[in-house]
C-alpha cells in the first residue's frame, strides 16, 4: 500500500491489486469517501470473476466494463473479463512521493503501454491522468470508465450542468430518458426503491463537471468533454453486495468516453481508437469540499 496525504486528504493506493484508490479519508472530520472493502484485497487474476473479490474504491476500467466479446478485427470474439484488464492483476510503481505515484503496466488482450498518475493536486483534490500507447500493428477500440463507489446516506444530491440532459440506462431498453426522471423517480435526489440497481448514462452536459453532495459534503468530479463526453451513474440501493455478506448503498459516478458498458453493442463509430504507435491522453479529478 502507498500512502499519499495533504493536511486535508489521505488517499490509499494498491499497485498490486489493480492500481486501485482503496480509500480517501478526510482527515479534518475522520471520515472516508468511499464504500470500505467488502473482502480483504487480492489481486484478481485474468480468469476469475471480479465478485468473488474486493469490489470496492476507486477502479479503473479498460479496454471494456461488462464482460463480453471483443467485436472488431484482428480480437473478434476474444473474450474480455468485466471491469476490463486494468482492475485485474497489478501495475508496476514506476515513481513515488508523499503525494504522488505514476504506476504502469502492459495489456494483455490487446497490445498496448498504459501509464497512471495518480496525485493530490492541491490540499483537497485527487487527480487521475491516463496515457495509453498502441504497442501493436493494429488499430484498437477501447472503452475507458473510472469506477469509483461513493458512500452515500439516505439523502443526496445530484447536481449536473445543462438544461437538455439526456441518459439511457444499461442493459440499454430502448428508450431515452430525459434526466433526472427515471419511472417516477428523480434520480439525482431520490434512491430506487430498496433492493434496486440502476446504471445509467447521461449526455449532453454544458460543461465536464458534476457535483455530490452526501453526508453534508460536496464532491465535485470534473473532466475533459472532448475525451469523455459521457458521464454514468450506478445507483445501489441495497442491491448488491459486492462480494461480502451483506448488500450496502453507494453511488458511482463514472466520468468515461461511451454510453456503454461493452464494446459489441454500439457502431464503431462510438467508441474512441486508437492507431499503431498512438497515444491517448486523459485525466479527471475529485475535489473533496
Amino acid at each position: 500500500m502507498i500512502l499519499l496525504r495533504t493536511p486535508a486528504l489521505e488517499l490509499e493506493v494498491l499497485p498490486e491489486v489493480g492500481g486501485k484508490v482503496a480509500q480517501i479519508c478526510n482527515r479534518e472530520s475522520r471520515t472516508d469517501v468511499l464504500i470500505g472493502p467488502r473482502r480483504s484485497y487480492r489481486a484478481i487474476p485474468p480468469d476469475r470473476p471480479w465478485v468473488e473479490y474486493d469490489t470496492s474504491g476507486i477502479d479503473d476500467c479498460f479496454p471494456n466494463v461488462d464482460q463480453g466479446p471483443y467485436p472488431f478485427e484482428p480480437w473478434r470474439e476474444v473474450a474480455l473479463p468485466q471491469m476490463g484488464e486494468w482492475a485485474r492483476g497489478g501495475w508496476d510503481v514506476v515513481a513515488a512521493d508523499s503525494r504522488a505515484v505514476t504506476l504502469e503496466r502492459a495489456g494483455s488482450v490487446l497490445p498496448y503501454l498504459a501509464r497512471k498518475r495518480i496525485e493530490l493536486t492541491d490540499d483537497s483534490t485527487l487527480r487521475l491522468s491516463y496515457n495509453v500507447r498502441n504497442t501493436g500493428p493494429d488499430s484498437f477500440h477501447y472503452i475507458w470508465s473510472a469506477h469509483p463507489l461513493i458512500a452515500v446516506g439516505e439523502t443526496f444530491s445530484l447536481r449536473l450542468p445543462g438544461q437538455e440532459l439526456r441518459f439511457v440506462t444499461f442493459p440499454h431498453d430502448g428508450k431515452t430518458y430525459r434526466w433526472p426522471t427515471y419511472r417516477a423517480v428523480d434520480l439525482s435526489s431520490e434512491w430506487l426503491p430498496r433492493g434496486k440497481t440502476l446504471k445509467a448514462f447521461a449526455f449532453g452536459l454544458s460543461a465536464g463537471w458534476c457535483e455530490l453532495v452526501a453526508f453534508g459534503r460536496t464532491l465535485r468530479f470534473e473532466f475533459d468533454l472532448t475525451v469523455n463526453p459521457i458521464v454514468g451513474f450506478w445507483f445501489n440501493n441495497y442491491g448488491f453486495a459486492g462480494g461480502g455478506a451483506e448488500p450496502f448503498r453507494c453511488i458511482a459516478v463514472e466520468p468515461c468516453t461511451s454510453p456503454t458498458d461493452v464494446l459489441h453493442a454500439l457502431p464503431a463509430t462510438t467508441y474512441p481508437v486508437l492507431a499503431p504507435d498512438a497515444c491517448a491522453d486523459w485525466s479527471w479529478s475529485i475535489g473533496v469540499g
